[in-house]
């Protein structure tokens, strides 16, 4: 599932402002002009929601910018986000890059999901769906892990492909064939009257 101009951008200017916000500025810098609301806090407001929590939201909204309803496409776009997210850390991390003395793993708490991606992302889809993954949405996560060069396991296999990174000229290859299917997904589901896939969430 090849990414739009729009939301690379979206990704890009996400992932800039999250990285420049944590170095050091004599002045504060601008904020960034798009922004995504989301709870901080537990539905009984006695504390605040766990941080991977807060990036599953942030990704399942940021998703919305590509596709409206919770179809196929949009949960296809869902995991290629958070598998992307979870390589950007392993990659900073790797760089040894730190922010206050922390890696970007320990500091994002996903030092559990990184040794595993593709796990991590199912069970973030199934998190986010209330549904265990369906075999197409395993199947597209498969294709994305495999066209962007990683095992979908630990390691720093991979690389960032959103925006065009080390990976972009394998997804690009493979998105005709994942576009073609979610296509005759779609169809189908018009000739037979169906309002697409269902999802919890805005």
């Amino acid at each position: 599932l090849a990414l739009s101009p729009r939301v690379a951008e979206h990704v890009h200017t996400h992932t800039r402002c999250a990285y420049d916000m944590a170095r050091p500025h004599a002045s504060p810098p601008p904020t960034c002009q798009a922004s995504i609301h989301i709870r901080l806090r537990t539905a009984d407001l006695s504390g605040f929601m766990p941080y991977p929590a807060l990036i599953d939201t942030l990704l399942h909204e940021l998703a919305h910018n590509e596709v409206g309803p919770h179809t196929d496409g949009f949960w296809a776009l869902f995991c290629q986000l958070k598998v992307d997210y979870l390589r950007t850390l392993l990659g900073l991390s790797s760089r040894g890059i730190l922010f206050n003395g922390k890696s970007p793993i320990n500091l994002a708490s996903v030092a559990e999901e990184v040794k595993d991606v593709r796990t991590a992302t199912l069970q973030a889809l199934a998190r986010d769906r209330q549904v265990e993954p369906s075999t197409l949405q395993m199947n597209l996560l498969d294709a994305y892990i495999a066209a962007s060069g990683g095992s979908g396991a630990g390691g720093h296999a991979g690389g960032m492909t959103l925006g065009g990174g080390e990976g972009s000229a394998a997804v690009a290859v493979s998105a005709g064939g994942m576009r073609e299917l979610l296509a005759a997904k779609a169809l189908g589901r018009i000739q037979d009257g169906g309002s697409g896939g269902a999802g919890s969430g805005g």
